[in-house]
């Protein structure tokens, strides 16, 4: 991954030195990784073992890697499309949206975190409520949906 330069950050993100956390650049990540094959299979040990994996990965890294889970790839590639795409607009249009958080930047006396997060409902049963969702919320930057 290219460096990002700290030149096209807004200044609010741009944290002081001794406020960053201390991660030497290039350094691999080692995320775990999850493989649900098994489970997806039915498998009563695999199952137990990708529990046991999610759960130590949460309490010691926070997020880990899954594969094999049966998600169609050109799904993932249009749920990240998606993704970018809302994440691109501006600020004012994002708090549109029910669901949207800018990291709670308001606790923050100086500097921004380096996240914002969505969160909406989904039901199988209704499967164009979260286009309907950002829809309303966002009138004409509506989505496509995907």
């Amino acid at each position: 991954m290219a460096p990002i330069s700290l030149a096209k950050l807004p200044e609010a993100f741009i944290w002081p030195e001794r406020d960053r956390p201390a991660f030497a650049a290039g350094q691999p990540l080692n995320e775990p990784v999850i493989d649900l094959a098994g489970f997806l299979a039915g498998n009563e040990a695999s199952t137990q073992l990708a529990a046991e994996l999610v759960s130590s990965a949460c309490r010691k890294h926070g997020f880990f890697q899954v594969i094999n889970h049966g998600v169609d790839t050109e799904l993932t590639y249009a749920a990240l499309h998606h993704m970018d795409e809302f994440f691109r607009q501006p600020q004012h249009e994002k708090k549109k949206v029910r669901g949207f958080s800018d990291g709670h930047s308001h606790r923050f006396a100086s500097k921004l975190p380096w996240k914002e997060t969505l969160s909406f409902p989904f039901h199988a049963s209704d499967p164009t409520l979260v286009l309907d969702h950002f829809q309303a919320a966002m009138g004409h930057h509506s989505f496509s949906s995907g």
